[in-house]
């Protein structure tokens, strides 16, 4: 028989150790390896990086080992230095005339659509004017 809300209740409420629930298992935290780091490290584009650094490090080294040269001389030279045939020389770009598909055709029949038609379909800005619909 259920208490009435008048009437303290007999039972006693769960005492602190009671309380306790054992924790969930949890999957092991990553811990990168060497060997995972090789495995991405290889594929990462790093060439024009280093020819930059073999470019750029025994210049600023040279130009550091004096003792009066501070931050603004060090960023005037790297201002003034050109890296033209040091970096690779970067790719073509390739024009491409439009060929029309069906697939382009759905996009811009969607896309002629949104222009007409807001997203809210209960607006009152509808511009039925805005395009000749047939």
């Amino acid at each position: 028989r259920a208490s009435s809300p008048s009437q303290p209740s007999s039972e006693s409420p769960p005492s602190p150790q009671q309380q306790v629930q054992p924790q969930e298992q949890l999957p092991p935290k990553f811990i990168p390896t060497h060997e995972w780091i090789l495995s991405w490290k290889k594929k990462l584009p790093l060439e024009t990086i280093y020819r930059l650094l073999d470019f750029l490090v025994p210049k600023l080294e040279a130009l550091c080992s004096m003792n009066t040269i501070d931050e603004t001389h060090i960023l005037k030279y790297l201002e003034d230095t050109t890296l033209v045939g040091i970096l690779p020389v970067p790719h073509h770009i390739v024009i491409r005339r439009y060929r029309p598909s069906t697939y382009t055709a759905l996009w811009f029949t969607t896309y002629i659509w949104g222009c007409n038609f807001p997203p809210k379909p209960n607006d009152s800005t509808l511009r039925w004017d805005a395009w000749p619909l047939v």
